[in-house]
Order: C-alpha cells, then sequence, then structure tokens
C-alpha cells in the first residue's frame, strides 16, 4: 500500500507492528517523479510493505524532525521509534536490507 501522510503520528500508527517505508518527496524534484515507478513496482512485488510518502513542500515541519537533508530520502521506521535514513532513490534492494 502507497499512501500520503500528512502528520508524523501516522507514521507511529502504520509502524505499530511492522517497520514501514517513508519516502519524502517533492513536486518539483525529477527525480522524486521518476521514484515513484520504482515505488509501485516494490508495491506490487510485496503489498504487505506499507510505503508512506511525504510531500516536504506541504509538510516540511515532518522533514525537518526526521533532519531530511534531500529529496529524495528513504526512511525505514520501526515500531520502537528507530529509523535510517537514507538519502537518494535507493533501489529496492537496498530497502530490503534494512525491512
Amino acid at each position: 500500500m502507497i499512501k500520503d501522510i500528512s502528520n508524523i503520528d501516522e507514521i507511529t500508527s502504520y509502524a505499530i507492528q511492522n517497520p514501514v517505508v517513508v519516502v519524502f518527496h517533492a513536486p518539483w524534484c525529477g527525480t522524486c517523479s521518476m521514484y515513484q515507478f520504482t515505488l509501485t513496482k516494490f508495491d506490487m512485488q510485496d503489498p504487505s510493505v506499507i510505503i508512506l510518502k511525504v510531500n516536504l513542500a506541504e509538510h516540511q515541519e515532518i522533514g525537518n524532525h526526521f533532519k531530511v537533508l534531500s529529496t529524495p530520502s528513504v526512511m525505514i521506521y520501526k515500531n520502537d521509534g528507530d529509523y535510517t535514513l537514507l538519502p537518494g532513490a535507493q533501489p529496492i534492494g537496498m530497502i530490503k536490507r534494512y525491512l
């Protein structure tokens, strides 16, 4: 499932049972637009993984909270509040490594 979110509480609620993938993007970012194809492919390969998207142009406070410095950035968030932030458009294999 790929879902757009608008606050940090949504991240923690989705991560209660399993780690989630959070993708930070911006509408003006060309790489972010192209990365959508990778996310869709990942979602089709493993629909049990929840992919959350944060539009930094609208929700910069979420990016600030996690110290996101570039778009796109991919974060693997676990239910204990631990997370790994990876800058750039990460390949599916790299994301799976952190899940």
